[in-house]
C-alpha cells in the first residue's frame, strides 16, 4: 500500500477541513442556504462532511480530496427520521435533505492559503446525497474557478 505524501511540512498542500471551509465561505459573503427561501435555488455549493470525504475518496492523495461541490440542477427532498433509517443508516439525526442533482457536478479543493482547485468534473448524471442544511451555501458567480 502507498503511504499517504506527507502534508504538514507542506503549506501549499494543506486543505480546509469542514468548519474552515464553511469559515471559508461565509468570509467571501456566501450565503448559507435557508429553508424560507424555497423554492430552492437550481445549483448549490455542498460542504463534503469528513466521513463522506473519507468513505467517498479512498485512494486519493489527501491534498486531492474534495471539500466542497457544486451541484447544479438540484431537486429537494426533506426527509423525516422514519426515512432517513432506511436511507442512511446511523444517520437520522444529521441528515435533513435528500438532494438529486441531475446536472453536472464539480468538485473543488480549497486549500490554507485560500487557493481553489477543481479536481473533478463529472458531465450530466443523476446523483443522491444525504445532507444537513449547514452544509449548503448558495453558489455566487465568480468564486469558483471553471
Amino acid at each position: 500500500m502507498i503511504e499517504p505524501e506527507p502534508l504538514l511540512s507542506n503549506p501549499d498542500k494543506r486543505i480546509l477541513d469542514v468548519a474552515g471551509t464553511r469559515a471559508f465561505l461565509v468570509e467571501r459573503k456566501i450565503e448559507p442556504l435557508r429553508l424560507e427561501n424555497w423554492p430552492s435555488p437550481k445549483a448549490v455549493l455542498f460542504v463534503l462532511d469528513e466521513s463522506y470525504r473519507i468513505e467517498g475518496y479512498r485512494g486519493w492523495l489527501e491534498h486531492r480530496i474534495p471539500t466542497m461541490a457544486r451541484l447544479s440542477n438540484v431537486i429537494f427532498d426533506p426527509l423525516l427520521p422514519s426515512v432517513l433509517e432506511d436511507k442512511a443508516p446511523g444517520s437520522a439525526e444529521t441528515v435533513e435533505f435528500k438532494i438529486t442533482s441531475k446536472g453536472s457536478v464539480d468538485y473543488f479543493v480549497i486549500k490554507e492559503s485560500g487557493e481553489i482547485v477543481r479536481v473533478k468534473h463529472n458531465d450530466p448524471m443523476e446523483k443522491t446525497y444525504y445532507v444537513r442544511i449547514e452544509s449548503l451555501f448558495y453558489v455566487k458567480d465568480g468564486l469558483l474557478p471553471k
